[in-house]
């Protein structure tokens, strides 16, 4: 390979691509004096293109090493490349687009044209009229015909491969992608990748640190590292010798920084100094790109120019740009007073609860369920948790499920019932200091029961003392049997809170001896501040404001009305959201903006660990997923690791630093927030910059923000440390690694570093050298449940409910069987209709088990009534609140019946289902056990009593989900003995293709029914938008973005505008959404397996869909739905 030596210069040779607008050959030898130095020289030169074969400092395929991809107008070297830190990042710049993602980002100055010009070098896709799939390149006729490398640009750990086929000749290069586009991984290469990361990354660290130091000489430092993903053994090897020029490089980096001022005016003039315009002057067509290159900065003296001809090395380039961008980004800076402390950080928490989203991770096996426990809550682990907030159950449905009271009634108390106990006290053993705070969302019936007549009121508030007993009887339960102090309580959940109770509350605690424990109110939204403010005394007896998923924008005059209560306020619930790198995006700006901009002190996730069944409401809209005890898998730590960016290095008790001294808004968009130790010098710095692709929440609608990368100086005052350790994340795509340890920045004598932000940077600079990125390697996933079932509940403890069943209406807990102490059942607890939150008891209780995907099962249980008026239900294909399934129920009577939804509750028999078939059979009696049996395949459904066949009957075929029992009203049934079978043939996933290759025509069939997973329907939802195919590695592509257009599966492209399908990413697995490629175009499909997209889906179609997770499914509905019968699911099959 022939290479430039030190000193040598780039070779000119014009009639070359404007793709190629800076590219050479390099090797080791670049020396320090090649350095450009923006305060001595001038430079003033025609740039014209140059040749190339082989991967410069191996990191960039040579044919897209391009200072500024292709320019065709003014366009400003800063803005075209915002964070020159290394190579990597120019790799970024390049290849994600980072202003060309969406047509309102391309509308921005100058950025249109970089958009269009990307898109005319990318090529589009076209269909020949032989209706086969082809593709325009934008190739020069000297690169195709120079025999150039022609190789794309891959994802970093695909490169050696990418290059091999085409050696091997695997790889068509005119068929291939255009060259700022990556192709996505699959998943099998990213798991291998995990491991090798984590493990890598101190070494990694150890080795960036030491380079940077030795280079360190200025005091103003320049921090320009940035963490690298592991290569390939392969990759790894190629790049030795590059990485020696790299070390070399690395070793002699100078530092740069620029005078600040603290006017604004002064900051606007810097501004407006600009880093250097590349003009294109179009001549020749066959030199796209050429240009001058000229520069002049006030203030640096005078300036010689040097002959036109000049040539640089490509190092001297690079560092030329460097210099000019750090010396335009940093002529402001942004104070960092540590004199200015303002409000108290009272924590980030996680809730368990609201309802049940803790359900499966109690059952998960061990060790598996300590190092959940670990990853939680033990500090300098993981999410390193300040508080854990938890529900007091109240035996009604509360979001995912129903948590057990401990106390049924007013005679009954058990202070062993459910699991928040459990998990309370395993969280103070890893962290004593951890804080507790409890709410009930939901009562049961007796507290609003008059005390002498017990006729119900249906609210906690009617007898205000009889409801704060029973909140004082949990608080006295959790110190006395648990050995725990609660430090906060809550009112009702997003309900009305009254002066009368709260003070009720209050009083009644202190008479207990928990005068120390805080009142918050309301955990709703923020018209509290309105009635506290109106009511004195009401204010006197609350502690803390705790307000849900406040907006930090909608018209909310940063609560100026709730901080003239002169308490603190919290985000007491917040996030929502589903937790893959959107959700944790969406965490991590919510942090920083709570405190920037409305002066909240403490934001607590709701939810801690999605441990809930996909089919039941805001799938893992958590810290992260644990849904499989039968393997002990989890996944999904994005979310924990931006948790751990904050409070790995903060405790409760610090200060935040005011607005404007230490705090606030950055100035091209995104947050920073510092908080100091009151009582000690650590303090701890945060930075953080998500694109507003990436930084929405489920809630509140966050409103478009324009939001660019940037280089920001920070003047500390009042501090002595000279340097500070660096966590960093970056959540504008999937590959990007998480809270990875950086080297030092170091502070420069006059108090200044300069720090350059990405979009999608999230920085943690502090004093504090505890943290730690735990890591456990997670068992393999297994989503399917596992069957058969069976199960007859006597190893179990009593009051407890018994794995994998999830209680949704009213509670099922094990209990001894009265008449057989060696036998043990579970029982319906309730006894009267709760006072209810999210479901007023509409439906009969019921407990559910398995996967909303089932179809062909038999479910079987034993039964006992306590009376002729009950009745014992068994079901399949059930939603979670069985509106939707078949179920089979028997009374004491003898009556049954066959029903499409639940039975009727409470009386209200004005909602009672049709049923499908009824009759009359022996009546079971109140003594004895009788067996149940119900069975579904296909449209049939039989069932059977005490092994007699009661009927055999069509059913409506369309309906998928749970097996379940229940009963029809609230009494004390007992079940034992359940078991679960699978029926028939449809167990084995079968896909009616072969694997897809690229052009392959999408459309959709009927779902792989039973929880399994058949490949052709085998799909991911990636973070960028884009729907993979799992196995094949390809995605979804439209045509084009006209109504009718088809789709097919080609290679992934980042954030291509053809493959990037924008939905709810946490609804669309929880309800049906759009899929939308445009404003106004979307997917859609049709009965007859036809897969578009349109403005408006067909009659006989569709426009929405929701994604399974365990199966990978995209299906056109939820829910049952009889217009559209049983469900479809996207298919790669054509």
């Amino acid at each position: 390979m022939r290479s430039i030596k030190a000193g040598g210069t780039l070779q000119t040779i014009p009639g070359r691509v404007d793709e190629e607008l800076v590219c050479a050959e390099v090797s080791s030898g670049i020396k320090a004096d090649d350095v450009v130095h923006i305060a001595t020289v001038s430079l003033t030169t025609k740039i014209m293109t140059c040749t190339c074969c082989k991967p410069l400092l191996d990191l960039l395929p040579c044919k897209h090493v391009c200072a500024a991809v292709s320019l065709t107008a003014n366009i400003a070297v800063k803005d075209l490349v915002p964070n020159v830190m290394a190579w990597e990042t120019l790799r970024e710049m390049y290849s994600n687009r980072k202003w060309c993602r969406s047509s309102a980002t391309c509308r921005r100055k100058h950025f249109c044209r970089l958009c269009a010009t990307r898109d005319r070098l990318a090529g589009l896709r076209r269909k020949t009229k032989s209706g086969r799939r082809g593709q325009t390149r934008a190739h020069s006729s000297a690169c195709d015909a120079g025999g150039g490398d022609t190789a794309r640009f891959s994802r970093g750990r695909d490169y050696a491969r990418t290059k091999a086929e085409q050696r091997s000749g695997t790889i068509d290069a005119d068929n291939d992608r255009g060259s700022d586009f990556q192709r996505r991984p699959s998943d099998s290469d990213h798991d291998s990748e995990t491991q090798q990361t984590a493990e890598n990354s101190e070494t990694q660290q150890a080795a960036e640190t030491a380079s940077l130091s030795a280079s360190s000489t200025s005091s103003k430092s320049r921090f320009s590292a940035i963490q690298k993903q592991a290569k390939p053994a392969a990759q790894r090897a190629m790049a030795k010798p590059a990485a020696k020029a790299a070390r070399k490089r690395s070793s002699q980096s100078a530092s740069f920084s620029a005078s600040s001022t603290s006017s604004s005016q002064a900051r606007q003039q810097s501004r407006r100094r600009r880093s250097p315009l590349l003009r294109c002057e179009l001549g020749d067509p066959n030199v796209a790109v050429c240009g001058r290159l000229s520069y002049q900065l006030a203030g640096t003296g005078r300036l010689n120019s040097p002959p036109a001809s000049t040539h640089f090395t490509v190092m001297q380039w690079w560092r030329l740009i460097f210099a000019l961008l750090v010396a335009d980004a940093s002529a402001g800076s942004l104070l960092v007073d540590r004199a200015a402390t303002n409000r108290t950080f009272a924590g980030i928490g996680g809730l368990s609860g609201g309802g049940a989203t803790s359900r499966l991770f109690v059952g998960y096996p061990e060790p598996q369920r300590s190092q959940l426990l670990d990853y939680l809550f033990k500090p300098n682990f993981g999410a390193s948790l300040h508080i854990l907030k938890v529900e007091i159950g109240g035996d009604s449905q509360s979001t995912d499920g129903t948590e057990s009271s401990h106390m049924h009634s007013k005679d009954d108390l058990d202070l062993t019932r459910g699991y928040e106990w459990w998990l309370m006290t395993e969280a103070k053993k890893r962290n004593p200091d951890i804080k507790l705070y409890a709410l009930p969302w939901t009562f049961p019936g007796w507290v609003g029961n008059d005390p002498v007549t017990g006729v119900p009121s249906g609210s906690p508030f009617t007898y205000p003392n009889q409801t704060a007993e029973y909140i004082t009887e949990w608080v006295k339960g959790a110190k006395g049997t648990w050995g725990l102090d609660i430090d906060y309580i809550g009112i009702w959940n997003e309900r009305p809170a009254t002066y009368s109770y709260a003070k009720a509350l209050k009083d009644t605690l202190a008479a207990a001896g928990f005068s120390r424990i805080q009142l918050v109110a309301k955990d709703a939204a923020a018209d509290i501040c309105d009635e506290l403010t109106a009511n004195p005394a009401f204010a006197a007896v609350v502690d803390v404001v705790g307000l849900h998923y406040p907006s930090d924008y909608a018209n909310n005059s940063g609560y100026a009305v709730c901080h003239e209560l002169n308490k603190p306020l919290w985000a007491s619930e917040e996030y929502d959201s589903y937790d893959d790198y959107n959700g944790a995006a969406c965490w991590a700006r919510v942090l920083h903006a709570h405190f920037a901009l409305s002066g909240i002190t403490a934001s607590i996730m709701w939810n801690l660990i999605g441990s809930y069944y996909h089919g039941t409401t805001n799938y893992a809209s958590s810290m992260m997923t644990a849904v499989q005890p039968w393997s002990g898998h989890w996944e999904n730590l994005e979310t924990l690791w931006a948790t751990a960016h904050m409070t790995q290095f903060t405790k409760v008790g610090w200060k935040y630093l005011s607005v404007g001294s230490g705090s606030g808004q950055l100035p091209q968009g995104g947050f920073y927030t510092t908080m100091v130790d009151p009582n000690g010098t650590d303090f701890s710095m945060f930075i953080v910059k998500i694109s507003h692709d990436h930084a929405s929440c489920i809630r509140p609608t966050l409103p478009m923000e324009v939001v660019q990368a940037e280089t920001l100086t920070f003047k500390l005052d009042g501090f002595a440390a000279k340097s500070l350790a660096v966590r960093w994340s970056n959540y504008e795509n999937e590959e990007k690694p998480q809270f990875v340890p950086l080297p030092d920045v170091l502070v420069g004598a006059d108090g200044t570093f300069t720090l350059e932000v990405a979009l999608g940077d999230y920085y943690t600079l502090s004093t504090i050298r505890t943290s730690a990125k735990g890591n456990y390697t997670s068992p393999a996933s297994r989503p399917s449940f596992p069957l058969p079932y069976s199960d007859n509940f006597n190893s179990y403890a009593t009051s407890q409910e018994a794995p994998y069943w999830t209680d949704q209406i009213g509670t099922f807990e094990i209990h001894t069987d009265a008449q057989n102490a060696s036998n043990k059942a579970m029982r319906q607890m309730v006894p009267q209709l709760p006072i209810g939150w999210a479901d007023l008891g509409t439906q009969g209780p019921m407990t559910l088990i398995g996967m909303k995907e089932w179809y062909d099962v038999s479910v079987e249980v034993r039964i006992r009534l306590p009376n002729i008026v009950a009745a014992g239900c068994v079901a399949t294909r059930v939603d979670q609140m069985w509106k939707n399934g078949v179920i089979f129920c028997l009374r004491g009577t003898g009556g049954w019946n066959l029903t499409h939804a639940g039975p009727p509750q409470n009386g209200n028999y004005s909602a009672k289902p049709a049923p499908v078939l009824s009759g009359t059979v022996a009546p079971p009696g109140t003594q004895g056990w009788h067996t149940l049996k119900l069975a579904t395949l296909g449209a049939n459904a039989t069932g059977w009593y005490d092994g007699r066949q009661v009927f055999t009957t069509t059913v409506r075929d369309y309906d998928t989900g749970f097996a379940a029992m229940g009963t029809e009203t609230w009494h004390a049934v007992e079940f034992d003995d359940a078991k679960i079978e699978p029926l028939g043939a449809n167990w084995t996933p079968t896909s009616p293709c072969p694997p897809p290759t690229s052009g392959s025509t999408v459309r959709s069939r009927p779902c792989q029914a039973n929880g399994v997973a058949a490949e052709d329907q085998t799909f991911v939802l990636t973070s960028d938008w884009a729907i993979m195919h799992k196995p094949s590695g390809l995605c979804v592509e439209a045509s084009s973005n006209n109504s009718g257009a088809g789709l097919t599966m080609e290679r992934c492209i980042f954030q291509s505008p053809m493959q990037s399908f924008v939905n709810d990413y946490t609804n669309i697995r929880n309800q049906d959404k759009p899929m939308n490629l445009t404003d106004t175009i979307r997917l859609v499909g049709t009965l007859n397996g036809d897969v578009h997209v349109a403005s408006s889906s067909a009659p006989n179609g569709w426009g929405l869909w929701s994604y399974f997770p365990n199966t990978f499914q995209l299906r056109n509905t939820y829910d049952s739905d009889a217009a559209l019968g049983y469900p479809m699911c996207l298919s790669a099959c054509a």
